[in-house]
């Protein structure tokens, strides 16, 4: 695997910035927005990148950018584990519910092609 922020001696603060935010918003379009078709997430960290902070501050501090940046790439890089850590739980069969575990399958088999599964009937 590339790292997933290459760190140049030449590149200043605001370019590290931007390199982790791009480098967070393809994780998080990867495994929580498009996933699940809930941009929230997505706008709610677009907006706490722009303000300066890390999100959830109310305020930042001048200094914060290379906190946030940080911080940006720490969660990038969590949530690519967590997802080749389910990823191996489910090839290895470690799974109590295998109909949840193979809808799953078929759906990342059906998002990769560019398709939706159906949803799924429910009788009130």
């Amino acid at each position: 695997k590339r790292p997933l922020v290459s760190i140049s001696p030449f590149m200043d603060a605001a370019a590290l910035s931007r390199s982790s935010l791009r480098t967070l918003l393809r994780a998080v379009d990867r495994y929580v927005s498009r996933a699940h078709g809930n941009d929230a997430f997505r706008t709610f960290l677009l907006d706490s990148f722009r303000r300066g902070g890390k999100p959830g501050e109310k305020e930042a501090p001048p200094a914060a950018a290379d906190g946030s940046a940080r911080t940006a790439v720490e969660y990038a890089t969590l949530l690519d584990a967590v997802h080749e850590h389910k990823n191996l739980l489910i090839s290895y069969n470690i799974s109590t519910d295998k109909y949840a575990t193979r809808k799953q399958q078929l759906g990342n088999v059906a998002g990769s092609v560019g398709l939706q599964m159906p949803k799924e009937y429910q009788e009130d």
